[in-house]
């Protein structure tokens, strides 16, 4: 019975399949497969290949479904690197019906920021989302995955386990929706160092309301309680976790208990928004945690006939707690426009600015000062940044086969620093129905005393009805300090492709590069899709 249950394990695992109804499941061809091959091969000459002038990859890729269930096979050869990936190392099964998915293997799955956020479990888990009723819900139970490091002992000394559950209800105008994560090690290494078996209890309410036909608002709190070691002692003190689940958290000296919450309140022309983040706010159903900050948005914008306008604007507060050794403060504000003209011509700009105020200081050290001399680890900078661009597109002698259209872009960003950065760039096309185009663009780069001016050319076209494509193009570009030219770099560039029947397709690159010598690089690449 035993060795039965083992290779239903072992056929099981095998399985990756998407989605599938149960209900179709006999209904499906018994047999399909699809996957595909591909050969690079890459060839330089001159100076700047000289390491490794000729590089070839190979790469396959396979799938065999018995009835919607897939067997994925894959591998990657080359001169520099090899891979293998079979259905071992990653299998997951997920049926369907009416609704309700069964999730079986490796999966992701999201409640809310604050408690299960993405990250990978294997184990199983249930999803319902019956039809018309505005229920949903999920559970699982798995084996978390933690987040990798560069130390193998940290990888392999805990067995990390979690457990959620999610219920939600949404009707026409409202919703509501209750999630809870738990996620616990169980350790297999003594304590070494500051590799520690942690806790996790995290629950989140989030709902939206409706009213008055266009303004909504909607909102969420957070709460978790995070054990950094679950060895260390216990408190006699009840954790404060303010939710059902009290009974499932230990309080011990290193368990710490955080908050966050975010509102926001809009209508379809303002929205206003607020987020609170505790600090040390932690939870293990997510690999990264941005916490110890305080979010404040604006949100603004209106369509007009022919012209559209919106503006943001938002103020972020990081390092709130007391003892935290780094404050920072960004503000940061926008305005976008957009007019159509008429249907030939369009205009758009764009405006940002921001700030960003930081201190940072020694919190240690500032407790013990007795002289000036202490505050030189100190810092307090405030930097700001402006961008500002300009977009012009023109379309005009639209007439029989051929369109021509020019474009024109001009850019600046400038920091206190008084750095200047400014960029222009015009361009024309001129493109027939049956693929033949011409292309002009010419772009020009000011940095402080220095420049550069470049120019690039080109011209494509189909053949062999439509199944091939080929393009050619010069390119040119020169560089200028203090008004010297210090650098001219020609270039020459051809491509072309080759399509038989969508299954076969061939493709070559030639590059020609004159800088300081000539240099060239050949690439040629097959892939047959099955």
């Amino acid at each position: 019975m035993k060795k039965y249950n083992l290779c239903l394990i072992l056929l099981i695992s095998l399985f990756n399949a998407t989605s599938q109804d149960v209900g179709q499941f006999f209904k499906k061809p018994r047999l399909t497969h699809h996957g595909n091959i591909a050969l690079h091969n890459s060839l330089g000459f001159g100076s700047q290949y000289s390491a490794a002038p000729w590089n070839w990859v190979l790469t396959a890729n396979y799938s065999l479904g018995i009835w919607g269930m897939q067997f994925p096979f894959s591998f990657g050869v080359s001169n520099m690197q090899t891979s293998y990936t079979h259905p071992f190392n990653h299998w997951q099964f997920e049926p369907e019906y009416k609704g309700f998915r069964l999730r079986l293997g490796a999966s992701f799955l999201n409640f809310s920021p604050y408690t299960l956020a993405g990250v990978r479990f294997d184990g199983v888990a249930i999803e319902a989302n019956p039809q018309k009723s505005g229920w949903n819900g999920a559970v699982l139970y798995g084996r978390i995955q933690n987040p990798e490091t560069d130390d193998p002992a940290r990888d392999n000394s805990t067995n990390r386990i979690g457990y959620g559950l999610l219920i939600g209800k949404k009707t026409k105008s409202n919703n509501l929706t209750i999630s809870a994560f738990r996620a616990f090690d169980n350790y297999t290494l003594l304590d070494e160092g500051d590799i520690h078996p942690k806790e996790n209890m995290s629950l989140s309410v989030s709902g939206q309301t409706n009213f008055f036909k266009n303004i909504y608002i909607k909102g969420e709190w957070g709460n978790s309680a995070y054990t950094e070691n679950t060895l260390s002692s216990k408190q006699e003190s009840p954790v404060k976790l303010y939710n059902p689940a009290q009974f499932l958290v230990t309080n011990r000296l290193s368990t710490s208990v955080a908050h966050a919450y975010k509102i926001e309140v809009g209508h379809r022309l303002l929205q206003l928004g607020y987020e609170y983040v505790d600090p040390y706010y932690k939870t293990l159903g997510s690999y990264y945690m941005v916490n110890d900050f305080r979010n404040l948005t604006v949100n603004a914008g209106h369509q007009f006939k022919k012209m559209s306008i919106s503006g943001r604007f938002g103020i972020q507060q990081e390092g709130l707690a007391k003892e935290s050794a780094h404050h920072s403060q960004r503000l940061v504000y926008s305005l976008q426009a957009h007019y159509q003209i008429n249907s030939k011509i369009n205009l758009s700009g764009n405006y940002s600015n921001f700030q960003t105020y930081a201190y940072i200081r020694n919190v240690v050290q500032l407790s013990e000062t007795t002289s000036l001399s202490d505050f030189i680890d100190s810092l307090s900078c405030v930097q700001i940044s402006q961008n500002a661009n300009v977009n012009a597109t023109y379309n005009f002698l639209q007439k029989g086969n051929y369109r021509h259209s020019l474009s024109f872009f001009a850019g600046m960003q400038q920091t206190d620093a008084q750095a200047l950065y400014m960029n222009h760039s015009l361009g024309y096309v001129c493109s027939e129905k049956s693929g033949k185009q011409f292309g002009v663009n010419i772009l020009t780069t000011i940095i402080e005393q220095s420049h550069s001016f470049g120019c690039n050319v080109y011209y494509g076209d189909n053949f062999a009805e439509k199944k091939g494509r080929w393009r050619v193009t010069l390119l040119n570009n020169c560089y200028f300090a203090d008004k010297h030219l210090t650098k001219n770099v020609w270039s020459l560039k051809g491509s072309c492709s080759y399509d038989i029947k969508t299954k076969h397709i061939f493709q070559t690159n030639l590059a020609l590069i004159r800088n300081n010598g000539i240099s060239s690089l050949v690439t040629i690449g097959y892939n047959y899709t099955l």
